[in-house]
This record gives structure tokens, sequence and C-alpha cells, in this order.
């Protein structure tokens, strides 16, 4: 019985140690999984409550900087809303392509907002263009001498519809005459230029060989033609009775000259324009265009186009500026452009 007695007690002895060393063993295993968990990983997670300072402080400077740069697409958007600058780009980048000529595209809204332009060739030869700036010379001269202006109008409509060189050779003539010389009557056409914002033009009075006018070699590059132009279409140029016949007739360019802006479909829009062209020395042909596209409300732009063909015809620059043309019609659109501003906006 005594040893019976004594198994047994050896056997709950073992049981209650065998116990203890389980229990001893799980918490350690419990200890050592702790050890080798991962850290939590931080979500994103939408908290319904009110946030604490902190996060108000967080939130709201989150959502400032939000609204800051969605207001600043869209005033880009807004800007560029009336041409889509990615496809002026690429219609130009093609017609240069397609033809190995040297061209250049600048357009600019008749309201506030700057040039945009495309292509490689931004400056050349003014050609016929430099007429209007002449024209508006010599009206402004009669309105200082309290001349009448009725004997200009029949050279004036021929200067710019038919872009007759006799014509626009002998307005020039009368401040030559005026102003005591072609250098004092250059600097007159170019206050002109001064008057509308273009502040690097130089009307050259240089004599060319050809027979060609020293006016209309005058290098005047794309952006200074739209200041301008884009100042006589809003009304701050002098004389306003000059500077409004001079916009009716180059809405009545003849037929033959109605190529380039004459013949692009600009929506819902009337086209104002004046075409030059010439030779340089080596025989090339440069073809250029200044125009004023007005639609609705004042709305519109000015543009200018040019292009030096590979052939040097004048043909070929005839069908390139067609082009380019027809690209600022596809990609601009008139009705939505800044319309005019107060003069010197």
């Amino acid at each position: 019985m005594t040893a019976m007695l004594r198994s047994r007690q050896f056997w709950i002895s073992f049981a209650v140690t065998l116990a203890v060393c389980v229990a001893g063993l799980l918490v350690l295993r419990g200890q050592s999984d702790a050890a080798k968990a991962p850290a939590p990983v931080a979500r994103a997670t939408t908290v319904s409550s009110t946030p604490g300072p902190a996060t108000v402080s967080t939130t709201r400077a989150a959502s400032a900087a939000s609204t800051t740069t969605s207001a600043a697409s869209s005033t880009t958007t807004s800007d560029a809303a009336w041409v889509d600058p990615a496809a002026l780009r690429a219609s130009v980048a093609r017609v240069a392509a397609a033809s190995d000529a040297a061209v250049g595209v600048a357009v600019r809204p008749l309201g506030p907002g700057p040039s945009l332009t495309e292509g490689s060739l931004q400056v050349g030869t003014a050609w016929s263009t430099m007429k209007i700036p002449v024209i508006l010379a010599r009206y402004r001269l009669a309105e200082s001498r309290h001349e009448s202006t009725g004997d200009l109008l029949a050279r004036v409509t021929a200067a710019i519809t038919e872009s007759d060189n006799a014509a626009v050779l002998s307005l020039f003539n009368d401040i030559v005459a005026r102003l005591g010389g072609v250098v004092a009557a250059s600097a007159y056409v170019q206050q002109g230029l001064r008057a509308a914002g273009d502040t690097d033009t130089v009307v050259n009075t240089i004599p060319p060989a050809g027979g060609f006018s020293t006016f209309g070699q005058t290098q005047w590059s794309l952006t200074d033609g739209l200041r301008f132009f884009r100042a006589l279409a809003d009304g701050c140029l002098a004389p306003e009775a000059g500077a409004q016949e001079i916009l009716t007739l180059m809405g009545e360019i003849t037929p033959s000259q109605r190529w380039g802006l004459g013949q692009a479909r600009f929506t819902d829009a009337s086209v104002r324009f004046k075409g030059g062209w010439g030779p340089d020395p080596s025989g090339r042909y440069l073809v250029r265009q200044f125009g004023v596209v007005r639609g609705p409300g004042g709305h519109g732009f000015v543009v200018g186009v040019i292009d030096q063909p590979a052939d040097g015809s004048f043909a070929s620059g005839i069908s390139v500026l067609d082009r380019l043309a027809d690209a600022v019609a596809h990609a601009a659109n008139p009705a939505s452009a800044p319309a005019s501003a107060s003069c010197g906006a």
C-alpha cells in the first residue's frame, strides 16, 4: 500500500511539473511570434469623424494646393481655349516637312493675351505688308496739316486692294516731299509702328537693287507685325478715320490675290489681310501675309504667315501659304478669342 501511494504521488508530481513546462514553452513561443510579426502597414483611411487640429491644418493645406493647381490649369486652358497650340504646332510641322520650305506662323488675340508662334521662319522682308503702315502715315500727315484726304482714296484703294506699287510709292513720296527726305519720311512711318508697341522694327532707308521701294525692304518679324495690326484693328492708331478706311479695303482684296488667308475658311468670321512677296538677290521668293480675323462681339485675333519655298518660286510660295493659313483656320476659333480690349492692354 505504501509503495502504491508513493507511486501515485510520483505521477501526480510528474504531471504537475510537465504542465508547468508546457505552459512556459507556450509563453516563450508567443513572445517569439510577436517579435517576428511585421510592423503594421499604413493605409489610406477615410475618417468620418471631425479631424483634430493637426488633421485640419494638413487637410486645408492639401485642399489649398489642389485649388491652386486647378486654378492654374484652368487659367492656362482658358487663355489658350481659342487656339489649340498642339494642333497648330503639328500642322505647321507637317507643312514644313511636306514642302521642305522655311515657314512661320504667329497668332495673337485682339484682346489681352500673348502671341503664339510656330515655325523656324519668324523674320523676313516686309515687302508689300509695309504698305499699310506707309498709308496710315500718309493719313496721319494729312490730318496733322489739316489737308483733305479725298484725293488720297484712289491711290490708297489701289495700293491695298491690288497691291499697286506705283500708288503706294506716290503716297510715300508725298511724305518725303513734306518732311524733307527718305530718312525723315521713314522715321515718320516708323512712329506708327512705335505707337502700336513695336519698339524694334527699323524702317529701311537704303535703296535696294532692282528698283524696289526702300520701306518694302524693312525686316519685319511676325510678332512685331501682329502688334501693329492688332492696334490697327482695335482702333488704337491715329487717325481713326484713316485706320477704318484701311481695314475696310483690306477686306476687298482683288480675287487674284485672295490666296493664303484669303482662301482659308475661318468659322463665323470676317478676314481682312494684306500680302507681300518678292525675290531675294538670288531670285528666291519670300511670300507673307498679315490679317485680322474677327468673329462676333469683337472677338478675334491677328495672324501672320510667312514662307520661303524650297524651289524659290512664287507659285510654290502661294501653295505653302495656303496650307499655313488652313492650319491656323483649323486650330483657332475667332469666336472664342479674347475680345478687343482698351488700347495699351
